[in-house]
């Protein structure tokens, strides 16, 4: 069943989505420091996280995992790439049984888990509520392995404790954003993806106007991440 947090959040990316169509290009977008950016997570809304790698610019759309419901997961999928992942980091892996496909440091590939769904509470697993559902229940501190199967519909992907250690991700970012606002760590993400072009920083300006949505580069945050990984540690040795 949907929270009430997660039907507010359902409310606001429909009228998100209402407003960037009648809109157009001219929704001004936001550049935003790392407090504005908690904020829109502990809100339920969504933002996009930018950084640069070897394949060049990266930006993921993301929700916070306690808030994020069957509108804001239909959101997610339409306006990306539609490969949901759920950044998880190690005390999520351990309760929930998670278990890595192919370990490795050098790609983020090496960080993916076995993708799973919710044992109960959905149908086929595929669906906006169903994906929903699964990325709150790896949110919720009273999960365990038994409330999940496998293979399913949500790849979790492995945050912090070695993988941050041998090179810090996109990914490490958005989890210490939300362990740092307080959350579980735990972010529904998907990619950014401009059709069959490379990704560049006009698009994303473009994209981000359009929809509304705040946008922070890594960079922006501090790429001297260490102060994120103290407050994520802090906040998984206390869950």
């Amino acid at each position: 069943m949907m929270n009430s947090s997660a039907t507010t959040i359902t409310a606001q990316c429909t009228e998100r989505e209402n407003d960037a169509d009648r809109a157009g290009d001219s929704t001004a977008s936001a550049h935003a420091d790392s407090a504005t950016i908690s904020e829109a997570l502990l809100s339920g809304s969504p933002v996009i996280v930018t950084g640069h790698g070897n394949a060049g610019l990266e930006a993921q759309i993301c929700f916070a995992g306690e808030s994020f419901g069957a509108d804001a997961a239909a959101f997610l999928v339409r306006h990306t790439s539609g490969f949901v992942l759920a950044t998880v980091p190690t005390n999520v892996m351990t309760r929930a049984g998670l278990m890595l496909m192919r370990p490795g440091f050098e790609r983020d590939s090496g960080r993916f888990c076995v993708a799973v769904d919710a044992s109960s509470g959905i149908t086929t697993g595929i669906s906006g509520a169903d994906r929903a559902h699964t990325v709150g229940l790896l949110a919720d501190p009273g999960a365990r392995a038994e409330h999940f199967v496998r293979p399913g519909h949500v790849v979790p992907i492995a945050v912090g404790g070695a993988f941050s250690a041998a090179r810090w991700s996109i990914y490490d970012s958005i989890w210490a954003m939300s362990s740092s606002a307080g959350l579980s760590g735990v972010v529904a993400t998907a990619s950014v993806v401009n059709g069959i072009e490379e990704l560049d920083a006009e698009f994303l300006s473009a994209f981000a106007r359009r929809l509304g949505i705040q946008v922070v580069d890594v960079s922006d945050l501090g790429r001297d991440h260490r102060n994120f990984v103290s407050a994520s540690a802090s906040a998984a040795q206390d869950s």
